[in-house]
């Protein structure tokens, strides 16, 4: 009950800054500036030639194009140093699989079946990916806030434990990359309309 306490009150005032930040943008001219300019690009969206045919072959191209750029960043997490190097290549391969998943569902109503694999597959490799990630960000947060309590007298043992299990869950999350990573990766859009 302690820690929770702390940590709601560590927190507390980050999120206050935070949110009084996000409200003053969400107010001022700029965003308003680009919500005109977006509902200006849905009146008249600037289609030219190729906007107006079939996506079905420029999709398949796309996706294609998206499955070698995962499968590119997982080589490149594979072979990076473990740490911080690793992190953030598998970022980058979390970022890969997210557009491939955009590009299938685009793609629904072309591929079927084989645009809703992608999806799922892409989907799930995201999933794990996130979860790894939320991991790192906890562990990294967690050393900062044990630092400060640290230097505010209070003990830090409950952080330690925290730290602790947001490691298993990157360890989870590591068991589990591989299985959804090659599933992911042989899911092909290469064959609709």
């Amino acid at each position: 009950v302690f820690l929770a306490g702390r940590l709601r009150e560590q927190e507390g005032a980050r999120h206050a800054a935070a949110w009084g930040r996000a409200v003053a943008a969400l107010g001022s001219a700029r965003y308003f500036a680009l919500l005109d300019d977006l509902d200006g690009l849905l009146a008249e969206p600037p289609l030219r030639g190729p906007a107006r045919r079939p996506a079905g072959k420029k999709l398949r191209k796309a996706a294609e194009a998206d499955r070698r750029r995962l499968t590119r960043r997982l080589a490149a997490a594979e072979r990076a140093d473990a740490g911080p190097e690793r992190e953030r290549a598998l970022h980058q391969v979390r970022k890969a699989a997210r557009r491939a998943r955009h590009t299938a569902e685009v793609a629904l109503p072309y591929g079927g079946k084989r645009a809703r694999r992608l999806r799922k597959r892409t989907k799930k490799l995201q999933q794990v990916l996130g979860d790894h990630q939320d991991a790192v960000v906890a562990r990294r947060t967690l050393v900062s806030l044990a630092a400060e309590a640290h230097r505010a007298g209070a003990d830090t043992f409950g952080y330690g434990l925290l730290h602790a299990m947001q490691t298993a869950a990157m360890a989870e999350a590591a068991r589990e990359l591989p299985r959804r990573a090659d599933r992911a990766v042989a899911a092909r859009l290469s064959r609709f309309a």
